[in-house]
């Protein structure tokens, strides 16, 4: 079938090889694309997620429970992930469940949130204020985080413009002057 898609483009090789450059980059460059939009999702929504736990916290629940709750109070792909992690980890221990569930989200952002609660715990510290200022942080760093890949974007725009039209248009005249 791949063949006879390729056949029909015999007769035009410049066609035939942008179709195969052109599927080699979607493969190569979709899958991250999704991927960090995931992450990114999650990171996004980290912020929240930490407030909701210093609350819960505050108010005399136990940082498992008040774990549990929040994951299934959460939308999206963070609570899920949460909910998933912490009611399989009845057979572990809850050091066990934060790891599984930091490396089930691939951001180095929940990564470090998650080695932050588990010294927290183990040192006895107040938790309420670390899930408290770990929020406010977490939250000015992806504003900042945002705010970059916005300004970012518009010039990769520009760049992506510029190797489509400009660059061809720029071979072309010099060719053309040869």
């Amino acid at each position: 079938m791949i063949f006879d898609i390729l056949e029909a483009f015999n007769d035009q090789m410049l066609l035939l090889i942008l179709s195969v450059l052109g599927i080699a980059f979607a493969a190569g460059g979709i899958p991250p694309m999704i991927e960090r939009k995931r992450r990114r999702s999650i990171e996004n929504q980290l912020p929240a997620l930490l407030e909701s736990l210093s609350d819960a916290v505050g108010a005399g629940r136990g940082i498992q429970e008040a774990m549990l709750e929040q994951g299934r109070n959460t939308p999206g792909v963070l609570g899920k992930l949460l909910t998933e992690t912490l009611e399989s980890s009845h057979s572990s221990s809850f050091d066990a469940a934060l790891s599984a569930f930091a490396s089930k989200t691939r951001s180095a952002q929940v990564q470090r949130v998650t080695v932050l609660i588990e010294t927290a715990v183990s040192q006895d510290a107040p938790l309420q204020g670390i899930l408290s200022d770990l929020s406010m942080d977490y939250e000015r760093l992806n504003d900042l985080m945002n705010k970059r890949e916005s300004e970012l974007q518009a010039r990769g725009i520009l760049i992506i413009i510029f190797v489509c039209i400009g660059l061809p248009v720029l071979i072309a005249f010099i060719v053309g002057l040869f």
